[in-house]
């Protein structure tokens, strides 16, 4: 994950299983609340 301007961007490689990719979205999830959450937005 990588900021660009006012957007986070994933960049999973081409090669990607479903569990990589659950495990992935998860934890950008958890980044995301804990951000919000340090901001006092949540």
């Amino acid at each position: 994950m990588r900021a660009t301007g006012d957007r986070m961007l994933l960049s999973p490689p081409l090669v990607i299983t479903r569990q990589e990719i659950d495990e992935l979205v998860s934890k950008a999830k958890k980044a995301v609340d804990a951000t919000a959450q340090q901001l006092g937005i949540s």
